[in-house]
């Protein structure tokens, strides 16, 4: 329907490949994506295709945090300070392949907070705009692959679709291990929802099968 009353749909809905010119994010290749219903976001090609920022109708959803955004070339594992250092925080951080959570020592190889995968260029990153009948989709793709000598081959294959139609994300996510032996799988997905969304008044409504706190302090702040 779009096509008929719009010669140029980029005016609408589609995307833009970009490279920051500026500060610590410098070089750093990314998707913007608007969804002509009120979506515009950020996607990161390298870092892991994860979404720092997503709007909708003007109003920011995640949270964004003080480090601001910085290129992977800046990352050093280190215990929890490399990640923290890059945790710009966002709608997405994805955590994994292998490991995620708190950083730990184990057989005397460190590992750090939530693993590398969320400063971790995509190999083959590419956007396009394909059509279901007659509705207009926004596809980001990419490989993300955690890899070493004598150890672990991981690839997943990320896919995000974002409607055109109605104001719906999709994250599609398939992980292979290729290398010759049983590996180890961690995978997190960060969200962190933030201001304007989360101000005084707001509510949270769910329904998990279970809530376990991760320490002493999360469990004193259940009940609310």
């Amino acid at each position: 329907m779009l096509r008929q009353k719009i010669g140029d749909l980029n005016t609408v809905c589609g995307f833009t490949d970009f490279t920051y010119n500026d500060g610590p994010a410098r070089g750093m290749r990314a998707f913007h994506l608007k969804n002509g219903a009120g979506i515009e976001m950020t996607v990161l090609a390298d870092r892991g295709l994860d979404i720092p920022y997503l709007s909708f109708k003007g109003h920011q959803v995640g949270f964004t945090s003080k480090t601001g955004l910085k290129a992977p070339s800046l990352y050093t594992e280190d215990g929890a300070r490399g990640f923290l250092r890059q945790f710009y925080g966002g709608l997405l951080t994805t955590g994994g392949l292998s490991y995620a959570g708190s950083s730990y020592m184990k057989n005397g190889v460190s590992y750090g907070l939530h693993g590398p995968f969320s400063n971790t260029p995509a190999q083959f990153a590419g956007a396009r705009r394909v059509f279901e009948g007659e509705e207009a989709l926004l596809e980001v793709t990419g490989d993300i692959r955690q890899s070493q000598v004598f150890g672990e081959n991981l690839v997943l294959s990320r896919r995000l679709v974002l409607e055109t139609e109605t104001n719906a994300l999709r994250i599609e996510d398939t992980v292979e291990n290729q290398g010759f032996l049983t590996s180890p799988l961690m995978l997190l997905y960060h969200i962190n929802f933030g201001y304007p969304l989360l101000d005084a008044g707001a509510r949270v409504y769910t329904s998990p099968g279970t809530v376990t706190p991760r320490d002493e302090h999360a469990r004193a702040g259940l009940p609310r």
